[in-house]
């Protein structure tokens, strides 16, 4: 989709460049290069500006969204081996819900967040993570230190998927990018006012400037939803930590 979006926004805009450039052939008019120029350079440059910002944004929030994940995994080791000192019954319940918790994370929470959604089976494994948690009674010093930490990791775990799930939903509003997308086709727009000598310099020119902007909204765009279209975040942070419990993913 996104491939033959830019197609297509690069091709209207060359075939307009071509009906331009034939309806100037033959008439006379006055250089007006110079005035369009001012304009259009300024105007470009404030729409560069602000497309630049878009872009770093969304790609900063793809990058947070990595980390993140990957922060959020890295507690279910913690735990899993925090928990080895503690009674067999304790220890295995624990251990098989940690183990459950990654898989549902993989196989239901990824295609849920894709639209923008939670699971339910994810949410029911993190409540049953909670009750078994606090169930458990340390017994010594070296379970009481244990048991602090396996506290801390579910404090962690809970807070870094409620911010994996936020992230889940795009952070740049609706108008902005009808802002965006607007002012990028008066730009275009602006640009096909030039008069070139050559009708195939024009059209060049035009395709390349279409080509440009487009590819870089749709680029903002995808970006802005981590966890859905071509440069979506994997889950392969809790892959890991599903080896790392001695399980193969």
């Amino acid at each position: 989709m996104i491939v033959l979006v830019i197609a297509a926004s690069t091709a209207l805009s060359a075939f307009v460049a071509i009906g331009v450039g034939r309806y100037r052939a033959g008439k006379s008019s006055s250089d007006h290069n110079s005035v369009l120029g001012y304009f259009f350079s300024s105007v470009g440059a404030f729409y560069s500006f602000l497309l630049a910002f878009v872009v770093v944004n969304t790609w900063s929030s793809l990058t947070s969204a990595q980390t993140n994940i990957y922060e959020e995994s890295s507690n279910l080791p913690g735990m899993y081996y925090n928990v080895s000192v503690f009674p067999d019954e304790d220890r295995i319940a624990l251990q098989t819900t940690l183990k459950a918790y990654a898989h549902a994370v993989i196989d239901h929470e990824w295609p849920a967040m894709d639209r923008g959604e939670a699971s339910p089976e994810v949410n029911r494994l993190l409540e049953d993570l909670r009750r078994q948690v606090l169930a458990i009674q340390p017994q010594n010093p070296q379970q009481s230190a244990l048991y602090g930490a396996m506290l801390g990791h579910m404090g962690k775990l809970a807070a870094t998927r409620r911010v994996r799930l936020n992230q889940a939903h795009p952070s740049i509003p609706t108008p902005f990018w009808i802002g965006l997308i607007g002012g990028g086709v008066m730009l275009i727009g602006v640009g096909m006012g030039f008069h070139a000598p050559k009708i195939w310099m024009h059209v060049v020119l035009m395709a390349v400037l279409a080509l440009v902007v487009s590819s870089s909204l749709c680029l903002a765009r995808t970006m802005d939803h981590p966890f859905h279209g071509g440069i979506k975040v994997p889950p392969t942070a809790f892959h890991i930590a599903i080896r790392q419990m001695g399980e193969s993913p």
